[in-house]
């Protein structure tokens, strides 16, 4: 499932939440950051990496990611997931979101 974000200035810095609540069993929480990966969904950017504003970290006790982003170019749209492990050896969970740009 991918999330549609509220749509974000170019000159904006702002922390994204990834809230990973509906994939997690009662006890179970987010034990480490596999990976966060930004792409261009629609629009031309080739400097996409630049949209990503420092490391993601582990927000509201465990069940949540939060990713800082700054920047971006107008009329363009960014696919934004991140990936995390679990108390659980055998689940590994992915969120999904669509971060619409303007100016």
């Amino acid at each position: 499932m991918t999330t549609l974000l509220s749509t974000k200035d170019v000159d904006e810095e702002v922390i994204l939440t990834f809230d990973f609540t509906d994939g997690l069993a009662s006890g179970e929480a987010l034990t480490s950051i596999v990976s966060t990966e930004i792409v261009v969904n629609s629009g031309v950017d080739a400097n996409v990496a630049l949209v990503l504003n420092g490391s993601p970290n582990f927000y509201t006790g465990n069940s949540a990611v939060s990713v800082p982003v700054k920047g971006g170019l107008a009329d363009c749209s960014y696919k934004v997931k991140v990936t995390c492990d679990t108390t659980n050896a055998e689940k590994r969970l992915t969120v999904t979101a669509i971060l619409p740009m303007n100016r």
